[in-house]
């Protein structure tokens, strides 16, 4: 009986909680993160798309305010953007001046009124103008870049430098070039050890050998015909001296045409492997240095174009506007 009493204590006794596992926490981490990270997105992009918003405004403010304060005779000012709530006065109407109003009709001063006739043309020379600008950042942009751009294509002959290039985009030409010049001399270096290479075997070959199996044959007839002791002695030894010489030519012969000629060739064919690699990579870095300088001048010239519209919208803006723009000198 005390024992099933103490089995029903251990089954009554209360749960312990279950702790949150690292995975959780983990979760948590992570849900926390991303909630983070998304309100700092929205606020930069609410941030760029409020101050962009901003600069547009004061950009096309600055723009109509530009064109307003153009002159529109020589000597006159030509207030364009005075404020809006001018009042119209009429001189001499009742209310306006003490007494009896003057004779004659109802004169009006030429106040200066809002126009917003040239609206949409001073919107688009704006737009123009920030296109045209965007064009000049990237140019300068491509100018400074760390690789070092050129700013001009050349004509002529003329130094690296002469290309308006960075200091070291010059120095990685300039020092292809001195590989390249220096591989040149080690390739006619080579060509001089082969050319002497060949005309020691040719020299082995035509020369010394003929010359060489003539002597022998000589001594050979001669021993024929000798019958002194010591004279066959004395030919033999010269017989077998000269057996060596040959020997000695033999062996020199087939290392230079079989051993020493073939590595010359295999060391000139590396030489030139070498050089013309150093050769591409020049010509893609100056192909790469003509690209940016045609992209460079591209920019400038769009740039350029885009201004000119927009000075021409001006234009037409201010001549919806009854103003007439002074000519510039």
């Amino acid at each position: 009986m005390s024992l099933a009493t103490g089995n029903n204590n251990r089954l009554n006794r209360p749960n312990r909680p279950n702790r949150p596992s690292a995975q959780v926490f983990l979760e948590y981490a992570i849900s926390l993160v991303g909630v983070v990270s998304l309100i700092f997105v929205l606020l930069k992009v609410w941030n760029w798309v409020n101050t962009t918003m901003i600069l547009r405004q004061q950009s096309f403010q600055d723009t109509r305010i530009e064109a307003g304060t153009r002159e529109g005779e020589p000597g006159k000012l030509v207030p364009y953007q005075p404020a809006k709530d001018t009042p119209l006065i009429l001189i001499g109407a009742p209310g306006f001046t003490t007494g009896n109003p003057p004779t004659g009709p109802l004169t009006m001063p030429p106040a200066t009124q809002w126009c917003d006739a040239g609206d949409e043309f001073f919107e688009e020379a704006q737009r123009l103008r920030a296109e045209a600008d965007g064009l000049r950042a990237q140019q300068k942009a491509l100018t400074d870049s760390d690789n070092g751009r050129c700013a001009m294509v050349p004509d002529g002959e003329t130094t690296w430098d002469d290309w308006g290039c960075t200091t070291d985009r010059v120095e990685e030409m300039e020092q292809l070039e001195d590989d390249i010049a220096q591989k040149e001399i080690e390739i006619t270096n080579k060509e001089t050890e082969i050319n002497n290479a060949q005309d020691e075997l040719d020299h082995i070959n035509l020369v010394e050998l003929p010359e060489i199996d003539r002597q022998i044959q000589d001594w050979q007839d001669a021993l024929a015909d000798e019958v002194d002791p010591a004279a066959i002695d004395f030919i033999n030894n010269e017989i077998a001296r000269l057996n060596g010489i040959r020997e000695g030519l033999v062996e020199r012969r087939d290392d230079l045409d079989h051993v020493l000629l073939p590595d010359l060739w295999r060391q000139k064919s590396e030489l030139e492997g070498q050089k013309a690699a150093l050769e591409a990579e020049l010509t893609a870095l100056v192909d790469a240095v003509t690209d940016d300088a045609q992209e460079l001048a591209r920019l400038g010239e769009e740039a350029r174009l885009k201004d000119d519209q927009a000075n021409a919208l001006i234009e037409l803006g201010l001549q919806a506007c009854g103003l007439k723009p002074t000519p510039e000198p």
